[in-house]
Formats: structure tokens, sequence, C-alpha cells
């Protein structure tokens, strides 16, 4: 399958190329004398039908005669153009004169300046910038800020980014320039377009550089009661997969979720999801822009194998005080932002909170009475987005930001039941039997960093950074049974015991530059350094009551220094480059790793409409990710690597085709393969182990699909539809006998559907389905009398063996969300907004997990224990109401 993909995406690349040859070939007929040099044009494009774009105040003056008889146009238009001044450029099949100036054709200069927001003051990530004269661009980097080489002369430069008016204006560039320019957003709602890049001479490029994640999309495709989430847009896009329900998170191209570096203004966030992974902890409110890399990793991002996931918080509106407030039936929440000092200062202030807990306490309390059981189940959650940012000169600016969250989940069921039985002698034997089961999740997390962007001159950019991350997170399940025959005074008691921690605090300063050579070349550099103190632990029982266990967390001290070198430039109009390599030197107990990680990419546009690409880049990982699979619960700790444990890495190849059919359709297409190895798990089958260094095995793990992707980003009804064609695979010498085993989020088929029908301005309709594969659980199917000579007299305990891993596939998940959106006051000062959705219309039941559950029963008049698969739902039909207001 691989290989035809690629014997037919060079095919294409073929024949593409082909046809913007055959625009130079072709022969024609040109007979003028004594005419004007427009008439000279229009009859190329009259009567040989060649397609030539000019403006008429670049054409020379005077008269011109010519004579050309079935000649190449490859002969004909250097002829034409020898003594114009003029030169030519070929754009697929389109060919654009533009003027020469010979006498400054060697002075270059350049031009260079911040893109904003007209009505915020808010810089713009990846806005376009194109001189229409020379066909030389660039695009803003993450700070806004963008500089462009041009010949000196005039130009006619263009501005442009997605869902704003675009701003041309005429220069002649005689010196360097400054040029700070506010574009103005649209109102037009009726089409919602969304590209990795747009630039004028290449529509389709930057297929290695990440995919935008549309924040307008993410605000008109359904939710999960009311919440927007920019995490679970990117569930729909080709190569990610999640647990069940949104819970767990990305998983991506046979990563787990430890495996994605996820960015908050640049700062590593540790854990990113709310409600046990249904939605993420990035309150869309008080998010800017928002990027995913699944492939192609530039050399400025490491520490990860899978992806990057890069989000950047608003800064503040300049302008205006301003605000927006809503309320759904999970949550609610406030955004408030204005100027400190108008177009000087900002500040941006967003809240968020559950109140879940008010209704989900009591209504599970009544659900656990009508099976017989008492206890209930308890949710609440909040964060806080702040930032702040002044601009102390045109070279100088510095931006504080905060982020704080915190969950907590519990969930208590007790019963009491009687066993009767009847003793030898013909006595009743009454059992009384208490049960408990608990589990429960809580973390914490606080994100902070201080940034100082710093201007060396129109070519050199800068940004210094202090950074905080810390993370508390704890998991656990239990389940306690006492049970007590009063007449022969029998009691047994058992305890199943789990409980996972994670301790993170991270404390990180940073150095990057951004040099831009010209057009066609630019560097990034940096260094960094990291100092992360790591508090893991994990404790896991199975035997009888005797007392309270002991538990501590192991604090590990770890300093982590990296630099890296990143390139970019084109070799013609027709190829791009992107190459480089990250360092980094990773120090822990006296012990050092050292990592160095080559990475690559290459675009090429043998035609306007196409473009292919490919990359290659190794990847290194110093902390890991460490989940029980035996228990299916979100129960996970991290660690780093140690002086006996080495760092993850892995070597991601990717190959890939975008084409664009038509103005409002594209296609895009990937195949990939990831080879991973030292990847981390824990041993399974120990009990009573509070060591994990001492419980865990490295092993390695391959990865290979091929992902495509059909969108249509024009017109009232536009979307996509997005299938994967996977494989992942782990295999650890200590673990399944030495065997491959599918990996837990080894789902063979993805397919996803996001569809949007703009009704009109302020109304539209919106829908999405997923379907996947079941994925790989690990369930004891087979159980044993525990025989050791010598030490346990019969009766013998039970057993319960898997016979092997992951020797289970999950019903396939499949789900249809809808949402209807509504908005009224659009033009005055509040603006109303009102959300009527049902997440999981059909009511499909997508089991989150099995839980294995033990009772005892009579069996031929004695006590036996009998186990019972659990199927837990977390996500039925939910129907969802939200309301909006802005100001």
């Amino acid at each position: 399958m691989k290989k035809s993909l690629i014997i037919l995406l060079v095919f294409g690349c073929c024949v593409c190329s082909l046809q913007a040859q055959e625009v130079l070939n072709k022969r024609v007929n040109l007979q003028i004398e004594e005419q004007p040099f427009e008439v000279v044009l229009y009859q190329l494009i009259d009567q040989e039908e060649i397609k030539l774009s000019f403006r008429n105040d670049i054409l020379p003056e005077g008269l011109f005669s010519f004579d050309f008889n079935q000649q190449p146009l490859r002969i004909v238009l250097p002829a034409l153009l020898e003594e114009t001044n003029l030169g030519y450029r070929l754009i697929g099949e389109q060919i654009l004169l533009i003027p020469l100036a010979p006498s400054q054709v060697d002075t270059y200069y350049t031009i260079s300046g911040y893109i904003t927001d007209r009505e915020t003051n808010e810089h713009l990530i990846g806005a376009n910038v194109y001189d229409r004269y020379s066909q030389r661009g660039t695009v803003s980097n993450e700070y806004g800020f963008f500089s462009l080489q041009l010949p000196g002369g005039p130009a006619q430069l263009r501005l442009s980014y997605l869902g704003y008016e675009s701003f041309e204006e005429s220069l002649n560039i005689t010196d360097n320039t400054v040029l700070n320019k506010a574009l103005q957003g649209s109102i037009t709602l009726n089409e919602v377009v969304v590209y990795p890049r747009d630039t004028s001479a290449n529509p389709i490029a930057g297929l290695a550089t990440g995919q935008l994640i549309g924040l307008r999309e993410t605000q008109m495709l359904p939710s999960l009661v009311g919440e927007q989430d920019v995490i679970r847009t990117a569930f729909l896009l080709p190569g990610v997969t999640t647990g069940a329900d949104g819970a767990e998170g990305l998983q991506i191209r046979g990563g787990d979720a430890g495996q994605n570096l996820v960015l908050l203004d640049g700062v590593p966030v540790y854990y990113v999801n709310h409600a046990i992974g249904l939605f993420s902890i990035f309150n869309s409110d008080a998010v800017r822009s928002a990027q995913l890399l699944r492939a192609g990793f530039p050399a400025r991002y490491g520490g990860r194998l899978s992806s990057v996931l890069d989000i950047r918080m608003k800064e503040g509106n300049q302008q205006a005080l301003s605000g927006k407030a809503s309320t759904g039936l999970l949550t609610s929440r406030f955004t408030l932002e204005g100027p400190i000092i108008k177009e000087r200062s900002s500040f941006l202030l967003s809240g968020r909170w559950s109140f879940v807990h008010l209704l989900l306490k009591e209504q599970s309390r009544k659900f656990k009475e009508s099976k017989g059981d008492n206890g209930a189940t308890d949710y609440r959650f909040y964060d806080i987005n702040a930032k702040y940012n002044h601009t102390f000169s045109d070279r100088n600016r510095v931006f504080l930001s905060l982020y704080r969250g915190r969950d907590n989940y519990d969930d208590l069921t007790t019963n009491s039941s009687v066993l009767s039985l009847t003793s030898q002698g013909g006595e009743p034997l009454n059992y009384d039997i208490d049960k408990s089961y608990g589990e429960g999740f809580s973390w914490t997390n606080t994100v902070g960093s201080f940034r100082w962007n710093h201007l060396f001159s129109d070519q050199l950019f800068a940004n210094f950074s202090l950074t905080y991350s810390g993370l508390d997170q704890e998991s656990f399940y239990n389940l306690e049974e006492l049970s007590f025959e009063p007449s022969i005074n029998q009691r047994d008691s058992l305890l199943i015991k789990g409980l996972f921690r994670s301790g993170i605090q991270d404390l990180g300063l940073k150095a990057d530059w951004q040099l831009i050579v010209s057009p066609r070349q630019e560097f990034r550099f940096g260094i960094g350094a990291n100092r992360r103190i790591f508090k893991p632990g994990a404790l896991i029982v199975d035997l009888p009551v005797i007392g309270e266990e002991p538990f501590a967390n192991n604090t590990i001290n770890t300093t982590e220094l990296s630099t890296y070198l990143e390139g970019k430039g084109k070799f013609s109009s027709n190829w791009e480059w992107n190459a480089g390599a990250h360092l980094a030197w990773w120090y822990v107990r006296s012990k050092g790793h050292l990592s160095v990680q080559p990475r690559l990419s290459v675009n090429y546009f043998p035609h306007q409409r196409w473009a292919l690409s490919a990359s290659l880049s190794r990847m290194v990982q110093n902390l890991h990710f460490l989940r029980n699979t035996t228990v299916n619960l979100p129960t996970e700790i991290w660690v780093p690597s140690t002086d006996k444990i080495k760092p993850a890495e892995a070597w991601m190849s990717n190959i890939g085709y975008q084409y664009k059919i038509s103005p409002a359709w594209e296609l895009q297409g990937d195949v990939y393969y990831k080879k991973m190895d030292r990847i981390l798990s824990f041993l399974e089958g120990v009990e009573g182990f509070e060591d994990w260094e001492e419980n865990v095995v490295t092993g390695e793990g391959e990865a290979y699909g091929a992902e495509w992707q059909l969108r249509k980003v024009k017109g009232k009804l536009t979307g996509w539809v997005s299938y994967t064609l996977s494989k992942s695979e782990r295999q650890f010498e200590e673990l399944n006998l030495g065997k491959v085993y599918p990996f837990r989020y080894d789902r063979r088929h993805n397919f996803q559907l996001a569809a949007i029908y703009q009704i009109s301005p302020a109304c539209y309709f919106s829908a999405n389905w997923d379907y996947a594969s079941g994925f790989a659980i690990t369930l004891p199917l087979v159980k044993f009398a525990s025989i050791v000579p010598g030490e346990i007299s019969p009766p013998y305990p039970i057993a319960l063996d898997p016979e092997r891993k992951n020797n289970i596939r999950m019903p396939a998940y499949h789900r249809l969300d809808i949402n209807f959106h509504f908005e009224w006051n659009q033009q005055k000062r509040y603006r109303h907004e009102l959300n009527l959705g049902i997440y999981n219309l059909y009511n499909r039941n997508n089991p989150l997990y099995y839980d294995v559950r033990r009772s005892l029963v009579s069996q031929q008049n004695t006590p036996s224990t009998q186990y019972d698969f659990v199927e837990v739902q977390l996500a039925p039909i939910l129907p969802s109401i939200s309301y909006k207001i802005s100001f």
C-alpha cells in the first residue's frame, strides 16, 4: 500500500511539472507593426490564449514591431521584454510581468514591522506579507513580527491574514523601512477557510510546518455540554486518536498522551485535561492561536516523541475595554480585557468554573440507591488565565502570563449484604459482608512565564523567557471487603489498592533568536536550561488488610541544558527546505545523557495546485509517562530518565502531498513511519511495590500508517472528511513473553466528518461524526489456583490471568454530535450568542473502561469468589444549551 501511494505521488509530481513547462513550450504567431506595447500583449492574450497579467502603468511607451512565426513562447517572451526594463514570473500556467530597476537591482532594503488587529492591537501570528512585483514573501512570527528584503524601486505590498480584510500599498523603496500595520477583521461569515500557510506565490505551502487549528471552527463545531475546546477540534484531524469520549488525551501516530509537547505561551504543560479528558484546560475565550505538528518538527522543538501542540494566549485589548461571559449546563466563564495605557499596555483575565457537582452528587446518590448501594460521585474544577503586556518601544516589549487550574473527582460506593450458607452440621451460617469501592483523581496545574521581546535590528529578533510549570496529580482506586460469621467467629478481609502520584516542578530559562538573512533564507537559534524536580510514586497492593500501607514520594532532581540551530530557505521558487539540529544534555544523579537530534524537511511545488513534502526527524524524550495498563483507569505518573533508565528516542519519517482541486476543494495526504526505542512500561504482575524504578521495563515500538483529508473551504457549506489507516505495536522482553502486542491505542481505522452550514451571517448549523476501531485493553480471561508448595495450605488463593497483553478489543467507537448557533445584536454594543446542541445524538454506548468486580457467592454450599466485568460509560446522550454575551 505504501509503495503504491509513493508511486502515485511521484507520477502526479511529474504530470504537474510537465503542465507548467507546456506554457513556455507553446508555439505562437505574432505579427505587430508600429503598435503600443499594450496591443502586443493583448494579441498574445486574445489570439494565442496566453494567460498574461500586468499593470498598464509599468508598460513602456512608444511603438513596437515584432514578427514571430511558430516560435516557442520561451523565445518570444525574452525578445519582447529585451529593451523594456520588464521581467516575468511563471506561476503555474500564469505569466506575470514585473518591473525591473537595473540601477537598483543589486541594492536590497529591509521592510520590517509588526502586524496587528486594528480593534484590539493584538499581534497576528502567521500573517502573510507579499510583494507582487518581486514575488517575494514572508509570514509574521509567533509575536507578529516580520522582516522582508526587497529590491530598491517600486513594490506592491499585500498583507493578509485568515479572517481579516487584506491590505495593499504601493511603495517606492529607497531605504530600510519600518511598516507597522493593523488589519481589519472581516465580518463576512459565509466562508470558513483554514490553511497551514497562505502566500500568493505558493497557495499550497508549508506541509511540514504544522496545521493551524481553526479557532473559528472550534467555536462553530458541536461541543460537549457547550464547552468549546481546541483539543476536541484536534480530535477531528487525521492521525489523531483518543480513548473513549475524549478521555486520556491526544494519541498521535502511535504515541501516548505523554509523548506530546503541549506548550502554553512557550511553557510546557504536563497535564491538559479537565473532566477526565472530556475537554481540555484551555479556555477557548483566552486562546489566540493553536498549531499542531505531527511530523517535520523544526529544531527549536524538543523533548517529546510524537507531536507538538503550540498554543498562544490572547494578549489583551489595547484599544478599549471589552469582555464576554457565558454559561452552560456544566460551566460558567468570563473574560475581561482592556488597555492599561492605551496602545502601549493591556491586560487579560479569563476564568472558568464548574457547577456540575450541585446536580451530580444528588443524582448519583439516587442512582446508587436504586441498585442497593450507598455513596455518591462528586466532580468539580476551576481554571484562570491572566496576562499582562507592555510595549516600551518598537524594539522592546514584555509579557507576563499565568495559568492556574484544579480538578477533583471522587466516586465512592458502599454496600452491605448477607450470604447464607449451611454448615456440615446443618446449622445456618450467615456471613455479613461489607464492601466499599472507591476511585478518584485530583490534579493541579500552574503555568507562568515572563518574556521579553527585543529587536536588535530590522533582521534580528530575539525573545528571552523565564518560565515555570508545576503539576501535582494523584489517582487512586481501592476495594475493601470485610466478611464476618458471628456463630463461628470467622472473619476475612481483603484490600485491593492502587495509588499513583506525579509531582513536577519545572523552572526554565531560554533565549531564542530569529535572523532573517534574505527572503530566501532565515535562521533560528537558541539556548535553554531547565531545572526539574520530580516526585513520582506508585503503590499497588492486593493483600489482607493488616494496617495502613506506608507511601512516600522519592524526590529526583534533574537538569537539562539544550541548544538548537535551525535554518530554512528556498533552492528555487519550487523548492523549500528546513534543516537543523537540537542538542540536549540531561543530568541526573551524577550521570549525563547527551542527545543529538537532526531534523530535515523539504517541500516541492511542481505546480500552483500541487505540493509535495518529505521529512525525517530524530526525537529524544528525557521524561517518561508511565501508565498501569492492567487497570483501565487514568493511572499515570511522570518519571525522569535516571542513572538506571535511559531516555526514549524515535525516528519519524513522513511523505505528504496537497492538491488544490478547485478554489473550494483541497485534498491532503500523508504516509508516515515511526520507530521508537527505550520506551518505558510498568512490569506487570507485580504486587505490593512502591519503588517504580525497580518495576519498569524498556522496550521498543513501531507505528505506521496513511492519512487522507478532503476539505471544502468555501461556500455556505464547509468542512472536511478525514480517514486514517494505521497500526501501532509494542515489544518488551519482560512483557507478554517477549512477543509483539498491539499498543493500547492501536486503532486500525479512524474516520472523522465535520460540517458547518452557514444559514445566514448570524445563524449556522454544524455537525460532526466520529468512527474508530476499538482500542486494546487487558482483561483477565482465565482464573486458576495459585499454589505455592510449603507456604500456603488449601484452599489456595485464586489468581487471574489475561493470557496475553491487550488481549481484548473494546467495541468500535462512533458518535454523532450536532449544534445550532444563533447571534443577535451583532453590530451593537452588547452582542448575544445562543448554542443548542446534542452530544452523542443516537446515544451510542461507548464504554470508557471495564472494571473487574469481586463478590462472594454460594457455590455448593461453600463461599466462593466470583469475578464480573463491569462496563463503565461516561457520556451518554447529552443535550446542551449555552448563552454568551459580549461587549
